[in-house]
């Protein structure tokens, strides 16, 4: 029995000693809105003997890549490439040193010694044009639904031209993703999409759910659950009200189902059946799933292998195009407030920049439009667009519209209704 009692101490022990190593590696990173200033109260560190870790050894942060990289000035060496651009607090996740060099030692190349803002920024700039051609899709549910299959068969059938660089990668890193890889894994008519399964399963911190998803930045957002286990619907109900409750993305449903064991067959019809009277109970209805889908995992059937697919894409591409509108609207709305501010825009060059930009018919000066009065303030000349380009004055009549709810702000939607004409003063 003492024996028993030391085997389990040790165990604890080992388990706390592992645990605080997790705590210290997590402190070292940081938010990417963090500071990254020097600190000069950094302590002086004695540089370490940069001894090759075990060929078994694994990166501190992911532990799934094999380190490859010497800080400097401190001398540890259990970090990956990936990782190490990451560091936004540029601290060694190991002693918290400052990190000021990196030397990293890639296969079959010579070792590169870099700064650390210099590797940051060269990963940040590599991000930014992967995720321009790319669609980011992630897959979340409860665990042991299938999602990984789901993911490995869509590889499968569309495969990426540049998968075959990866087949001897561990097969893992293909499915999961922990906000470090954005490169296509698939090619799915004609669009290069990126296909991940997120790593949490439970919800049991919201907080933490939706900052993994952040992460991932989604375009699309896949809901994964198994035909032949009703709690597993039920389980991706509560995963739906968080994400549309706080993620603008299209979401899809997915009932995964196996051909070899099909399962009561009450089950399943119940599981499929609650699908159409879930989706009608959430309102509005513009907060709705975009579709569900039923896919067959087997190998002898592809059920549901070509309509999601299909979905994801173009439901992708929607989403990039309102993002992008939505982000021209709110460009054009600074300048006209900023022009405004400084009164160095007249009512027809307002006029002409919204129907350059925006393909908006809007009246010329000289037309005369009843019901709305001459533009006050700055300019005594009449407003040819019948309403005045302040930004203060479209949130007022936003806000008093009988058919919208006040103090919402601006929309795209009714910013390019109020210039087109829509809203009367």
């Amino acid at each position: 029995m003492a024996a028993v009692r030391s085997s389990q101490t040790l165990d604890e022990e080992e388990a706390a000693v592992a645990h605080l190593a997790h705590l210290s590696v997590v402190a070292a990173y940081s938010d990417e809105h963090d500071s990254d200033e020097d600190d000069d109260r950094t302590p002086p560190v004695s540089p370490l003997p940069a001894d090759d870790p075990p060929p078994d050894a694994a990166c501190v942060v992911c532990f799934e890549r094999q380190p490859n990289v010497t800080l400097d000035p401190c001398g540890h060496a259990n970090l990956c490439d990936v990782c190490v651009s990451r560091l936004v607090k540029r601290r060694c996740p190991t002693c918290r040193a400052r990190a000021r060099k990196v030397a990293i030692q890639r296969p079959g190349e010579q070792v590169v010694t870099k700064g650390v803002r210099e590797v940051i920024q060269e990963r940040k700039l590599r991000e930014s044009k992967v995720l321009e051609d790319t669609l980011q899709v992630v897959f979340l549910g409860p665990e042991k639904v299938g999602k990984k299959t789901l993911v490995r068969k869509l590889i499968s059938k569309f495969p990426h031209p540049t998968s075959q660089l990866n087949e001897d990668h561990h097969s893992e890193l293909d499915v999961f993703s922990d906000g470090t890889d954005f490169s296509a894994n698939a090619a799915i008519y004609g669009a290069n999409v990126r296909l991940t399964v997120l790593r949490r399963t439970t919800l049991t911190s919201r907080r933490m759910v939706l900052d993994d998803v952040r992460v991932l930045k989604p375009d699309v957002l896949v809901l994964c659950c198994s035909a032949h286990v009703g709690a597993t619907f039920n389980t991706i109900l509560s995963w739906d009200k968080v994400l549309r409750n706080n993620f603008q993305k299209p979401r899809l449903w997915a009932l995964l189902t196996l051909d070899d064991k099909d399962g009561p067959a009450t089950t399943k019809f119940d599981t499929a059946h609650d699908v159409s009277g879930a989706i009608s109970a959430i309102i509005p209805t513009d907060l709705r799933p975009k579709s569900h889908h039923i896919c067959s995992l087997g190998e002898q059937f592809s059920i549901g292998f070509r309509s999601l697919p299909k979905d994801i894409v173009s439901l992708g591409r929607i989403a990039r195009d309102q993002e992008l509108a939505a982000s021209i609207a709110l460009e054009e709305a600074r300048s006209l407030a900023d022009h405004e501010a400084a009164g160095t825009i007249g009512d027809q060059a307002a006029a002409e920049l919204v129907r350059a930009n925006n393909g908006i018919e809007v009246p010329s000066s000289s037309t005369s439009v009843p019901g709305h009065g001459s533009r006050g303030g700055n300019s005594s000349r009449g407003n040819g667009v019948g309403r005045s380009f302040s930004l203060r004055g479209f949130r007022e009549r936003n806000s008093n519209n009988p058919n919208g709810s006040s103090g919402q702000g601006i929309s795209v939607s009714n910013f390019f209704n109020w210039l087109a004409g829509s809203h009367e003063s």
